[in-house]
């Protein structure tokens, strides 16, 4: 009897602390993925990370969502903290020829981001990739990232781009 007196006590001590947490049963939203203070304490850059559900983000009201060429439920999540400029959505087409990707067409244009997410819904691509996002920074040099199936999966699936 000792021995069932001291587990309940045990686990009603364990239930009732574990419901004290949390009292709304709530799940937490992350703060902003590109906040101005990360600025102050940071160098600019630009992360991004491609998800296979929703990501937090689009929780977020300055979070800016575009769908992407390809049909698709899979997502890319450009976070940006500090500004970038002219961000274009280019559609990609391939080159018989010259065995090369080719630009074939800019389908959606940004002309600043400053301290923001920009989510692509879209599909990556696990064979010749159909599109990709370029952008630059305050200082005219130019990035890209070119949207497709990687094969890393897992959480940390994220490329940095440090902007000068």
């Amino acid at each position: 009897m000792r021995i069932f007196v001291t587990l309940l006590v045990l686990f009603l001590t364990i239930s009732l602390s574990g419901c004290a947490g949390n009292p709304t049963n709530e799940k937490p939203i992350s703060e902003p993925a590109a906040s101005s203070s990360a600025v102050a304490n940071k160098q600019e850059e630009v992360t991004i990370k491609a998800y296979y559900e929703k990501p937090l983000s689009l929780q977020d009201k300055n979070t800016i969502l575009l769908d992407g060429l390809q049909d698709g439920e899979e997502y890319i999540e450009v976070i940006v903290v500090g500004e970038i400029f002219d961000i274009e959505q280019i559609e990609l087409s391939w080159d018989e020829k010259t065995n090369e990707l080719k630009e074939k067409e800019t389908f959606n244009r940004i002309e600043k981001l400053s301290n923001q997410t920009l989510v692509i819904k879209t599909y990556q691509s696990e064979t010749i990739p159909g599109e990709k996002i370029k952008w630059k920074s305050r200082s005219g040099k130019s990035y890209e990232y070119v949207i497709q199936e990687d094969g890393v999966g897992g959480t940390d699936n994220g490329t940095k781009f440090e902007i000068n």
